[in-house]
């Protein structure tokens, strides 16, 4: 994935579509488009988002936007491993009471625990997957929120 995109000045580096316009009696810039505002830093070329937590921060090197570093920490193999065991501990409980508790041989639910558990795992994921996003702020994920955003706006 690029951190990096070739854009002109004035063009947001959040949705890359919308342009960036001084909002009048503020010290704050809009996108046309995805609504955001930017603070700029003159002396350090940065811009940043200032109304998303964490904050995202731009570079302007002066051919393109380069991402700057965020506040949080990386993004390491620890926090990944234990995304991945919150989201499959639920569905992995489930398996082993499917296991020692199996339903009876031709009930009509029989299928209902393997069901359930799979369940338990896709949801478990989604909600990992939303949680990491939202904290990294990762680039596909929020031009997904920008063009949901414009799709259902008035």
């Amino acid at each position: 994935m690029s951190k990096s995109m070739k854009v002109n000045p004035d063009q947001c580096p959040l949705c890359g579509q919308g342009t960036l316009e001084q909002l009048t009696l503020m010290d704050v810039w809009g996108c046309q488009k995805c609504r955001h505002l930017f603070e700029w830093n003159i002396n350090k070329q940065m811009l940043k988002v200032v109304d998303l937590s964490p904050a995202i921060l731009w570079r302007w090197n002066g051919r393109f936007w380069q991402r700057g570093q965020n506040s949080l920490l990386p993004l390491t193999p620890g926090l990944v491993i234990g995304a991945i065991a919150l989201a499959t501990l639920p569905s992995l409980l489930l398996g082993i009471a499917n296991y020692i508790f199996p339903p009876l041989p031709g009930s009509p639910f029989s299928w209902f625990p393997i069901v359930w558990q799979g369940l338990a795992l896709v949801i478990h994921g989604a909600c990992m997957g939303w949680v990491m996003a939202e904290a990294y702020q990762f680039s596909p994920y929020l031009r997904f929120k920008i063009w949901l955003r414009r799709q259902f706006s008035a």
